[in-house]
């Protein structure tokens, strides 16, 4: 059997080493970054970042996969239309030919 000696403790889980990362303060960390979606995150008074509203994350990518989706639909429209007419003329022009008499060069 496995021993458990080398698990952390439950006090080891609840007061990380204070040189561990925290979440919060690699949220902050983060403040830099370019490109941060305001309603996934909560400030502080200050207006520094304290966490991720992960709560809120699973929507912002639902609809995010939903407006992914229209835009694939609507660009399938947009070849499949080309597609149509390119086939009509194609067999217009196999009709035409059909029906064109050979003359010998």
């Amino acid at each position: 059997m496995a021993s458990c000696a080398s698990a952390p403790s439950p006090s080891a889980i609840n007061n990380p080493s204070p040189t561990a990362p925290s979440l919060s303060s690699t949220a902050s960390s983060r403040k830099k970054s370019p490109k941060v979606y305001p309603d996934l995150v909560a400030r502080s008074a200050d207006g520094r970042i304290e966490t991720v509203k992960y709560q809120v994350l699973d929507s912002m990518l639902l609809n995010e996969v939903q407006r992914q989706n229209a835009q694939l639909a609507a660009q399938k429209e947009e070849i499949r239309s080309p597609q149509q007419r390119l086939a009509r003329l194609e067999s217009l022009l196999e009709q035409a030919s059909i029906h064109l008499p050979v003359t010998p060069q």
